[in-house]
Formats: structure tokens, sequence, C-alpha cells
């Protein structure tokens, strides 16, 4: 037991009973209370529901929950709950965004974003790395001799170190070039060399551009897309490449194989273009 921690009352089935509980309700001997039990799936259906009336993102309303399970997870661990239950709701098929852009698309949203987000986005259609991954990519993790770009684990989301040899792509070295140019000049300048890859036109730390993101995706005849669409679209693309799934997930970061798989956004034409090409193999 921790210091200035008290051990929780418990009923003598050994269910613990919670200081509010205890102080206000007389359980029956050898019985737990309701907060003990299994929570009802119906509750957290009603839960959820309620949510969603409120218009909660379906994002928000998962991070709540996880938050519950974690909550109740280390009760345990204090010794004020005797089991846990598993009970979030599997995810809403309906729910889960299927969004991507074309190459064509792409271009246009670019034209019509800030000057100094415009390497940012395309840099997340290549890699489809995660906005905190390129909004904190520092030059300290750009060998641009070896033309690669290492991230720590605690830098990455899934906890594991990534490499990315991006020399291959020119894309992707122009890129980062073109950044480092900008750097260059900033020091020029303003006497002082950013620390960070992709930055405001000041040098300073890029953290939030809704605003002129939500703007630019309107006027692109694109409203509602997400930057985290270009992650979706990496993937796609990658597959779409021929480039074995273990490798794409090695260059997007995902750590399992069910995420990844909805990331893989089949789109018609892609189908399309599959039974062409057995077709031309049928006629040979």
């Amino acid at each position: 037991m921790r210091p200035g921690l008290s051990s929780p009352r418990r009923t003598r089935s050994g269910w613990p009973i919670s200081p509010r509980e205890s102080a206000t309700t007389t359980w029956p001997r050898g019985t737990a209370p309701p907060s003990a039990l299994k929570p009802h799936s119906s509750t957290c259906k009603v839960n959820v529901a309620t949510r969603r009336k409120e218009k909660a993102a379906t994002a928000s309303i998962r991070i709540e929950l996880h938050a519950l399970t974690k909550a109740l997870k280390l009760a345990k661990l204090g010794g004020w709950a005797a089991q846990i239950y598993e009970f979030i709701p599997p995810n809403d098929p309906s729910t889960v965004r299927k969004g991507f852009v074309t190459r064509d698309a792409l271009q246009t949203l670019l034209k019509h974003l800030p000057e100094h987000l415009r390497s940012l986005v395309e840099f997340a259609f290549f890699t489809g790395w995660r906005k905190r991954e390129m909004t904190g990519l520092k030059w300290a993790a750009v060998d641009r001799e070896a033309h690669e770009i290492r991230l720590r684990a605690e830098e990455t989301k899934t906890a594991t170190a990534r490499v990315l040899p991006y020399g291959s792509h020119a894309g992707l070295v122009a890129i980062i070039e073109g950044q480092w140019a900008k750097a260059e000049t900033l020091l020029r300048e303003r006497g002082r060399f950013p620390e960070f890859v992709f930055t405001k036109p000041d040098g300073g730390e890029l953290r939030n551009f809704k605003r002129s993101w939500r703007t630019a995706c309107k006027e692109a005849g694109k409203p509602g897309l997400l930057l985290h669409d270009m992650r979706r679209s990496a993937a796609r693309n990658l597959l779409h490449a021929g480039v074995p799934q273990v490798v794409a997930m090695a260059i997007t970061g995902h750590k399992t194989i069910s995420i990844f798989q909805r990331y893989a956004i089949v789109a018609p034409s892609d189908v399309g273009e599959a039974l062409g090409r057995v077709a031309e193999k049928e006629e040979i």
C-alpha cells in the first residue's frame, strides 16, 4: 500500500466499496455494490448515443471511453475494483472515414494553401506520416547526406523508432532540400536557424493551421477533407504501386495490419484497372 493511501473497505465477498458508497449506503452482508459489478453495455450505449446527439466527434467519444477504461484499470491496481471488464463498443463501420485524394486533387489543393504549408502537405501525401510527426520533425533527425530521416521512439505515436530512407524519391528529396534552403534564408535574414523542418514563415514552430486548411479545402472543392486523409492516400498509393504491405507500414508508421487495412482505401478505379490487367493477360 502506498504511503498516504488507506485500504478501501470491502464486503465479505471481497468487493471494494468506495468511501462515498460506504458513507451513504448499507449493503447486505456478502453482496457487492452496483459499481463493483460488470458495467451494463446498455448504459455505455446510452452514453455514446447521448454524446452523438450532442454532436461530439467519434474520436472524442472514443477517447472518453478509453479514459474511462484506463481509470477502471488504475482502480483495480489501487485495490478499488476487483475486476475490470472491457466494455468499449467496437467502432461503428459507418463512422470510419474513407477519404483520400488523388495526385491531381492534391495539386489543386496545394495552389490554395499558404506557401509555408505546401511542403508539409505534400510530404504527408508521400509518406502518410501523422501530423505531429511532421510538425515535430527537427533538422537534428535529418541526415541530408545519407538521405535519411530518423524518428526516435518517443517521437512516434506507436513508441517505435523509424527510419525513412528518402533518397530514391525525387519528390521527398526536393521537399527536404527546399525546406533547407528556406531555413538558410531565415538564418541570413533573422540570424537564427529554425529547429524544425516545417515551420511558420518566421521560422516558428508550426502548430495549429485549421483555419488555413479549411479555407484551402473549400476553395479547392474538397470541403471536409482532413490532413489525416493524406495518410489514407499514402497507404492506398503505396499498395497501388506494388509496395509490400509490411514495407508500406514501415513507411507510414502503422503498427497493426488491421488499422493499416482501414487506411488502404480501394477506389472503384482501382478495381477497374485490376480487371483490365486480368483481361490483358487472358488475351495474351
